[in-house]
This record gives C-alpha cells, structure tokens and sequence, in this order.
C-alpha cells in the first residue's frame, strides 16, 4: 500500500488516477451529509459516480464481512449482461449468491414486459458463467421503494447497480436511483457503468 498526495477537484483527481493506474474499482467512504450540506456543496461521492469508474461505496460506520448475498438492480437492459458477467467474477472467490432484482407493478404492467424479463434473464443464462444467480420481482409502484425494500428486507451484503447518465430535465424531474440510494444506504453500493466488463 502507499499513499498519493494530489491537488484539485477529488472526483477529478480520482478519475485520473484511476485510468493512468490502470485501476479496477475504487473503494470510497460514505458521509451521510445533512440535507443543506448536499445543497451547498454536494457529495463526493456523487460526484465519483458521475465520473462512470466502478466504486464501491462503503457506509460510514460499516463493519466488513464477507459478502453472502449481492443484488443486482436491473431493468433489464442488454448492456446489464456484461455487467453482470464481470459481477460474477467479483463473487466467485466469495462464493456469494447474485440476486437480480426488477422493481414494477405486476398488475399493471404490460404482457411485453415478462417476455422482456423472461428474454434478459435467458441471456444471462448463456452468457453469465456462474451458477450462484437467482431472481426476484420486487412489486412497488416506485423503484426507490423497492430498492430500500431490497436492502432491508432482502437479507442482501451489498447492493450492485448500474449508472446511467440521463439528461437535464429526466435528472430535474426524477433524478438518479443510483445517486438517492447512495444518500442513504446502509450497506456498500456497488455501483458500475453501463456495459463494464473489466474486471474488479
């Protein structure tokens, strides 16, 4: 181990010296800042995850233990399959469980949704090479609902979710998932760019 002393904007520096390094994840502490703080002057964190490097965001006060069980949020994009594939790779020495989570409402949505579900899930079984993965629908209304219900009730070590940049007025209107979760989650977010698959 040894240390870097650098100047300039942290999730900048971060950035930079995670691609001249060649490095693969970065590990980062959560500060669960008060609500006028974030206005002011924002969080680190954030802005890390903006900079699209995978990190692991570990809560202020956390305890380590080796991870049994790791969901992944998905929406079932096609560019989460690589994701999951380097996921996969990240648990095998753990030998965790990898439970890939959907939120919505099953009365209302759409019979072109399961076969979207049902499509996803048939690719991650020919192209995810690990044997530890399972499936869960979460039914809410709201995905930031059942993402906080996942993480409390699910019996889950770490949360995985993929950062996907919108544009200005979807981040005015409903934000990010992945930035509201990192406010306050208390266990380490795992959070990826879409279609990473370099290895963490």
């Amino acid at each position: 181990m040894f240390g870097k002393s650098v100047r300039g904007e942290v999730e900048q520096e971060v950035s930079k010296y995670f691609t001249e390094c060649k490095m693969n994840l970065v590990v980062a502490g959560l500060n669960h800042a008060d609500k006028l703080t974030k206005t002011l002057m924002g969080s680190i964190a954030r802005k890390i995850i903006e900079e699209e490097i995978p990190v692991l965001l570990i809560p202020a006060g956390y305890r380590f233990k080796k991870p049994k069980k790791i969901a992944f949020a998905t929406d079932f994009s096609h560019s989460d399959i690589p994701v999951l594939c380097t996921l996969a790779e990240f648990a095998k020495p753990f030998n965790a469980d990898i439970l890939i989570t959907h939120t919505g409402n099953s009365k209302s949505e759409p019979e072109g949704d399961k076969h979207t579900a049902e499509d996803f899930l048939n690719r991650v079984a020919d192209r995810v090479n690990y044997r530890n993965i399972y499936h869960r629908h979460i039914n809410s209304e709201r995905i930031k609902d059942g993402l906080d219900w996942i993480v409390e009730n699910g019996q889950i070590d770490i949360l995985t979710m993929v950062h996907r940049k919108h544009g200005f007025f979807h981040r005015l209107l409903k934000g990010s998932y992945t930035l509201n979760m990192s406010d306050h989650i208390q266990i380490p977010l795992l959070v990826l760019p879409p279609s990473h698959n370099i290895p963490m």
